[in-house]
């Protein structure tokens, strides 16, 4: 009995050995042939180096390594830390990155790129097929920073479940996905500009141009894209992918405006012109107006004097209906103001004339920093105190309201 025990004992040794070495060595084919594991390779890049880049890195080296290993891939070496290029981007496939120091001997790399933006920071993880040349896919995970780096990072490596279980389950008679596009560059639009690729932050414009990191986008599809950067108007616009290797352009941004100077002239106030400052409270949509406009009414009788006359406003306008680029704007603007009047070589006081500006809408010119304009000023005096023009609505010789013609650069 007892050598049957101890027989059985090496028995279960023997099982838990071989066991052990299927897992970590090979598996079984279709036809139930073991065959060996794939050999892997981790590749780390930092795209802001910094102390919080060092403590993600180290993450990452880490856990990558863990979640391949919980796959039964095998790592060829350490994981391995690649310095960050001078252009502050990463291809989109990495390959020239890894050209010159890739084991020949590797079957996969899974290369991770990181970028720390403030409170947060953006994970690309891609799967390489080394010997074919070709992506095998690849996942954008975004992570936070702070004190809760460990678990962010965590998380985002487990985005590449999906990926690593496709690649695992077909490894070893495994084929790149078709009709899926492998690399997209966007050009245009402006310096520095943020870019949103589908909802996702995929970084910024440099030198005019952006590589969208890799996503397994369907060849055919159309996605949104996003482009803001502060003091810009944001734009948007839709791209087609149409083939693997895409190039597209994206729309320049117009800086928003927030001042504005201006000249003007008034018909039925000839002998006189108007300046205008501008302050934008909601850029290039609702701003507040000062006024100053000064014209002379000669004397039309012998005996009378000509008429000095001084137009004090300020007015909130506001444009309606179409975008701030249209080439043609409406806005309209309310506002107060008073008008002195002085007669010439007269050493008594000044009339004064209080007045509303009610509702004066205005059509514009726009041409991008520079509008033109045109708006008719329906004025009512309000007859309040030394005034000359009592209640009425003001208006010119031939019965209508002065019409303001102006231009404003904005800026």
């Amino acid at each position: 009995m007892r050598y049957r025990a101890i027989l059985l004992c090496a028995a279960i040794t023997l099982l838990s050995v071989s066991f052990r070495l299927n897992a970590q060595t090979g598996a079984a084919d279709g036809s139930g042939r073991q065959v060996q594991a794939p050999l892997a390779v981790v590749y780390v890049q930092d795209l802001t180096p910094s102390e919080m880049g060092d403590r993600i890195r180290d993450i990452l080296k880490t856990r990558v390594a863990e979640k391949l290993e919980s796959y039964h891939l095998r790592l060829v070496a350490e994981p391995v830390l690649v310095d960050t290029p001078d252009t502050g981007e990463a291809d989109i496939r990495i390959q020239p990155l890894l050209a010159q120091s890739l084991p020949p001997e590797a079957d996969l790399v899974v290369a991770s790129v990181f970028r720390i933006r403030q409170t947060a920071v953006d994970i690309q993880f891609i799967l390489l097929d080394p010997k074919q040349k070709t992506v095998l896919g690849g996942v954008l995970s975004r992570a936070r920073t702070g004190l809760t780096v460990f678990t962010s990072v965590d998380a985002a490596v487990n985005d590449l479940d999906p990926v690593l279980e496709q690649y695992v389950s077909n490894r070893y008679q495994y084929k790149p996905p078709e009709g899926v596009v492998e690399k997209i560059t966007l050009r245009g639009g402006v310096e520095g500009a943020q870019v949103f690729f589908a909802g996702r932050d995929v970084g910024r414009v440099s030198e005019g141009a952006l590589n969208v990191p890799y996503t397994p986008f369907p060849v055919g599809s159309r996605v949104r894209v996003d482009i803001r950067k502060e003091g810009y108007h944001p734009r948007q616009a839709v791209i087609d992918l149409p083939g693997t290797q895409v190039e597209s352009s994206i729309p320049a941004l117009q800086r928003e405006s927030r001042f504005g100077l201006g000249i003007n002239w008034a018909f039925g106030e000839a002998l006189g012109f108007g300046v205008s400052g501008r302050l934008y409270a909601i850029p290039d949509w609702t701003y507040i107006q000062l006024d100053h406009y000064r014209h002379m009414t000669p004397a039309d009788k012998p005996g009378f004097r000509d008429l000095r006359h001084y137009d004090f406003g300020i007015s909130a306008g506001q444009y309606l209906f179409l975008s701030y680029d249209s080439l043609v704007r409406v806005a309209v603007t309310l506002g107060v103001g008073i008008i002195y009047t002085s007669p010439a070589d007269f050493s008594g006081p000044d009339f004064s004339d209080v007045y509303l500006s009610i509702v004066s809408p205005s059509v514009e010119l726009n041409l991008h920093g520079w509008h033109f304009y045109v708006q008719p000023q329906l004025k009512f005096t309000l007859g309040l105190g030394d005034n000359l023009l009592g209640r009425s609505w003001l208006a010119t010789s031939i019965g209508i309201p002065p019409v303001t013609l102006g231009v404003i650069r904005t800026w």
